[in-house]
């Protein structure tokens, strides 16, 4: 398992654009979901030493993943796209 960073961002993108299935990327996407849940989870139970920041950043991630997701889904390529650039943002 592993979590999308910048690279595996920009390998998605050609995926998404070129690719005639969307499925690979969509289990790309639903991976770093269930990491991220994860790590949401850790930082809500107060196991994590930044707490509430943390979550809060955690969360706003989610949300992203989570609606690039649907957009994929639903063969909304240009949308997904657009999130999985809002998502990069975030990383920086």
């Amino acid at each position: 398992m592993t979590v999308l960073n910048r690279e595996r961002i920009a390998a998605l993108y050609a995926d998404i654009e070129r690719a005639a299935d969307l499925r690979p990327a969509i289990a790309q996407i639903k991976e770093t979901i269930e990491i991220k849940s994860a790590h949401l989870w850790r930082a809500e139970a107060g196991s994590c030493c930044f707490g509430p920041e943390v979550a809060r950043c955690i969360d706003a991630e989610l949300q992203i993943l989570e609606n690039t997701l649907q957009c994929l889904e639903r063969e909304d390529r240009a949308g997904g796209i657009e999130l999985l650039r809002e998502y990069e943002r975030l990383l920086t």
